[in-house]
């Protein structure tokens, strides 16, 4: 991969590996530790297991022991038809206990034998070097769990759990896929099981007791594994263990699974009756397994995310149906595993049906039939929650309803609403009134209206306040469309009243329903509430989804000057500045959030209402939140910050709480007054991982920051806690004042604005050194990203709502325009866009505008940067080749730098081109801490070049 991380596709394509250099050595040597190992293995190992005692002493010794007497009895022959007593003879006390046929003698032969069984699997030194190899490799994942820019979060016990289980996951598929098959060999390769088979025992016995003990092992090992995670915290300085989670997830969750694939792998065995076959079927099943999506198999077990603030939530009713039911589907597994099994000599298929017929008795027939009754039940349910509550409907949606796109509709001019939250029911209620405005040129004749949330939306009422009749209710995509009795002029006004519920019906097959939840609801408008608009976003994405449904491959946004683009923002398209109001109502111990300013606070029936309201348009951009908060407050000047918090999450909050005033000095003295009189930080459950602006409320998920782990005397640690907040704050100008067309490069405005304002508040804080890091990873990120790419890279003025854009590529072109140019003259020329418009309607600006103002500022020699930088695909390849210094007199050293330096242009499809050089480009060198001794911009106009520099302190 380091060859290869950043080939773009068109390299992919054309390209072969190149076997020199890293990849060349790295073959050799791993080559050779494979032969030798080879060589060790064909030497030392042997494919079956040692013999399960150890020689006793009386083996060793050379004398041979004396035999203990046996006791004898003459035997009465019977008569015809009189019925046997069975009665084993004494025999030596070392062939161990007794044997009878009696139930209670099982019942202490079957612990013997679950124990004997357990033991002999635990105590081979392949077991143990196995174990031993997935807890190292767990204590070194352990490292870098939670990373974030290079920087480690707290080990909280859900990041422990999940390294438990995803680091240890493939040891334990070894383990019981391995150890499945010796169990159920162990006495036939040891030859004794002529012996063992002809006792006088059940069938059921050895398979029960080699089942048991094969699930001791994955219960054992969890143990295990929870102490090695409570020592990683430990090892961390963390003391918050949480030993309910560690036992819900190892035991209630993982040991449940590893228990069924122990029953699968003891089945596969005895059905398949050949050890390596056996082996290989577990194999196949596990691959099969693991790239299930793509074959299309995409019916899951059971997916869970704990959360500190949710706990184990909703997802519980799903896991534990899919548990019993796979339960019951290994229930059956081991009936036939059962009928199967081999008894005495290893006999045909023939025979071996002959003797399952003999064994399927009246018991045995009442197992099957109530495990096939309950996997039947359990299956219908599943399937009736998965695929019948809940369809897919997107294709559907653009293709019956594309067409309507481009008929004049009505805007949302204002929202007055009120939201009752039921967390407890995981239910939302939502009674609102649009203010509807015609803001076209001609009259609008037909009401078309989206649910995204479509059959899952339960509409109570539907209402418009102009004479209108029903022409389409389509509720299995969600879509109702009103033909008007006269058509509303051109600045007519009118309304929508709605009264809409949606709840938590069953469960999903793929995610579930993480917006309105027990402790940490976030509901958000956009997919919830009617639009007036069709909605782009509801349709299929990629285009290997479009194809299965026969549409055609997708722009994924309109061209820069499109005139329809320019009419429309990206947040919301159905508005553009609207009037709001908000009540929002929750259980009695929570606190639910809207943007606004909260107007009243009061209790009523059991229920916590909160009513908030702007003073101020807004975009038709908003959410609500609700949960059980603590809540961190200060001040900036005449401005309220608060942060609301789950208890336990205040790693960050100091370092949250001064980004914020940071960032409203820095942008409101550079790009205009903060328009809001509070700014708030509210916490949200990792079940998505990200923060998002909405007008002075910022919704921030507990994984983004709220756990991480900066140390402040770490230079290598980034505060990105700090950088995030920087970053949503700036949107409250970038998407809150200025928002941007929606078409190409609209969302440069927003994201990579954004990134620029953190950018310049960050480097405020932590110098210039730890900025390169930062920029680094952005680099990395900006590079892997284009590597990816699924359709076509755009240059930054053009992108397409591309992350690896606007946010990476984002960042190093604002920054190193800044340096370029100044910041000051760069500042200058944003807030002249900025002024020109903030809070501004359609046309929206585009990128032509803002590369404009640019480039007013911009001197002619330096018009180039801008040119590469935002209309074009340029990467560099620079270096330093070679560098020495010399010492001379006063502690200064001279030090001559070789440089090589290569400029290209890339295509959408990332087919490279060499073009001439002629570049400003900064060179310098520095000291041991990564500060410049010195940095000077010189025109690199040759691929190699050769500089002097005479600086006052030892170079690193």
């Amino acid at each position: 991969s380091i060859l290869t991380e950043y080939w773009t596709v068109a390299e992919r394509n054309a390209r072969l590996l190149p076997f020199e250099g890293v990849l060349l050595w790295n073959r050799v040597l791993w080559m050779g530790v494979a032969l030798l190992l080879s060589g060790f293995c064909v030497w030392r190992f042997s494919f079956s297991a040692f013999a399960s005692e150890r020689a006793t002493k009386a083996d060793k010794d050379p004398v041979r022991a004396e035999p203990t007497p046996v006791r004898t009895e003459p035997v009465e022959v019977p008569a015809r038809n009189t019925p046997v007593r069975t009665e084993l003879v004494e025999v030596p006390a070392r062939v161990g206990p007794r044997l009878r046929q009696a139930q209670p003698e099982r019942n202490v032969i079957l612990p013997h034998l679950i124990w004997l069984n357990f033991r002999e699997t635990t105590k081979n030194i392949y077991f143990g070097v196995l174990v031993l190899a997935g807890l190292l490799f767990m204590i070194f994942a352990s490292t870098t769990v939670g990373d974030v820019f290079g920087t480690s979060t707290w080990p909280v016990t859900f990041q422990m759990v999940e390294l438990v289980s995803g680091s240890f996951s493939l040891f334990m598929i070894v383990i019981i896929t391995f150890y499945a098959g010796e169990l159920v060999w162990r006495e036939r390769e040891q030859r004794l099981d002529q012996i063992v088979d002809a006792l006088p025992t059940p069938t059921w016995l050895p398979l029960v007791a080699k089942l048991v003990a094969l699930m001791l092992v994955p219960a054992v090992l969890e143990i295990v594994l929870m102490a090695t995670g409570i020592g990683i915290q430990l090892s961390k300085g963390y003391t918050r263990f949480e030993i309910p989670v560690y036992l819900q997830a190892l035991f209630g969750i993982d040991f449940v699974q590893y228990a069924l694939f122990c029953a699968l792998a003891i089945t596969v065995h005895s059905v398949v009756n050949h050890k390596y076959l056996g082996h290989f079927a577990m194999i196949v099943y596990f691959v099969v397994l693991g790239f299930a999506g793509q074959l299309g198999l995409e019916h899951h077990l059971y997916p869970t995310v704990y959360s500190d603030m949710n706990w184990w939530g909703h997802f519980m009713p799903r896991l534990r149906s899919f548990q019993m039911y796979w339960t019951a589907a290994s229930m059956l597994m081991l009936v036939a595993a059962h009928l199967l099994w081999t008894r005495g000599t290893s006999s045909g298929g023939r025979e071996r049906i002959r003797l399952a017929r003999a064994r399927l008795n009246g018991a045995t027939l009442a197992f099957a039939g109530a495990s096939f009754v309950a996997f039947v039940a359990l299956g219908g349910f599943i399937f009736y929650n998965t695929n019948i509550l809940n369809q897919r409907r997107q294709a559907d949606y653009e293709k019956k309803y594309k067409p309507s796109a481009a008929q004049p509709q009505m805007k949302i001019t204002g929202v007055t609403l009120d939201v009752a939250l039921y967390p407890a029911d995981q239910r939302v209620r939502v009674r609102g009134r649009y203010t509807l405005q015609n803001k076209n040129a001609v009259p609008v004749s037909t009401i078309n209206l989206t649910f995204l949330q479509g059959p899952k939306l339960d509409i109570h009422e539907l209402a418009i306040g102009v004479p209108n009749r029903l022409i389409e209710d389509d509720k299995g995509i969600g879509v109702r469309r009103y033909e008007l009795d006269e058509p509303l002029a051109p600045g007519a006004t009118t309304s929508l009243s709605f009264d809409i519920e949606q709840a938590t019906h069953g469960f999903t097959n793929e995610g579930s329903n993480t917006a309105v939840v027990f402790n940490g609801s976030f509901v958000n408008a956009v997919a919830l509430l009617p639009s007036l608009a069709y909605l782009e976003r509801a349709e299929l994405e990629r285009d290997q989804d479009r194809r299965k449904f026969g549409l055609a491959p997708k722009e994924r946004k309109r061209d820069r000057d499109d005139v329809r683009g320019l009419q429309i923002n990206p947040l919301s398209p159905d508005a553009d500045w609207i009037g709001f109001d908000a009540t929002v109502s929750t259980e009695a111990d929570q606190i639910a959030i809207a943007p606004g300013y909260l107007q009243r606070e009061w209790t009523e029936a059991g229920r916590h209402y909160f009513h908030y309201k702007m003073d101020a348009p807004i975009l038709n951009f908003y959410a609500f939140q609700s949960a059980r908060y603590a809540v961190r407050k200060d001040r900036w000047n005449d401005v309220a910050i608060e942060v609301y918090y789950q208890p336990g999450h205040e790693y960050n909050l100091a370092s949250m709480i001064e980004s914020v005033k940071a960032s409203l000095a820095y942008d409101s003295r550079n790009f205009g007054a903060y328009q809001y009189r509070q700014f708030r930080i509210v916490e949200f459950p990792r079940y998505e991982v990200f923060a998002q602006s909405f007008p002075n409320t910022i919704p921030y998920s507990e994984l983004i920051g709220f756990i991480a782990r900066v140390r402040p005397d770490d230079e290598n640690d980034i505060d990105y806690p700090y950088y995030v907040t920087a970053h949503e704050a700036g949107h409250q100008w970038w998407g809150h004042q200025v928002v941007g067309a929606d078409v190409q490069g609209g969302s440069m405005l927003i994201e990579t604005m954004a990134q620029y304002s953190a950018l310049m508040v960050m480097k405020r804080k932590v110098g210039e050194a730890k900025m390169r890091k930062f920029l680094a990873y952005e680099l990395d990120r900006y590079l892997t990203g284009r590597a990816f790419e699924q359709k076509k890279e755009l240059p930054l003025s053009r992108v397409e709502d591309q992350p690896y854009i606007h946010y990476r590529k984002g960042s190093l072109v604002m920054y190193a325009l800044a340096d370029y140019i100044g910041e000051d003259k760069l500042n200058q020329a944003v807030r002249k866009f900025r002024d020109a418009n903030a809070f501004k309607g359609p046309p929206y600006p585009n990128t032509t505008q803002f590369i404009a103002a640019l480039r007013e500022v911009t001197p002619p020699e330096l018009q180039y940067v801008i040119h590469d930088m935002f209309e074009r695909i340029v990467i560099y390849d620079n270096r330093a080749v070679s560098a020495t210094a010399k010492p001379l007199t006063g502690g200064r050293y001279q030090v001559d730098l070789k440089v090589f330096a290569k400029k290209r242009v890339a295509d959408e499809l990332g087919r490279e081109k060499d073009v001439a050089l002629a570049d400003l480009i900064d060179v310098g060198v520095l000291d041991d801490k990564g500060e410049p001794l010195v940095i000077e911009r010189r025109k690199i106009d040759r691929e190699e070049m050769s500089f002097s520099f005479v600086v006052d302190r030892k170079p690193v």
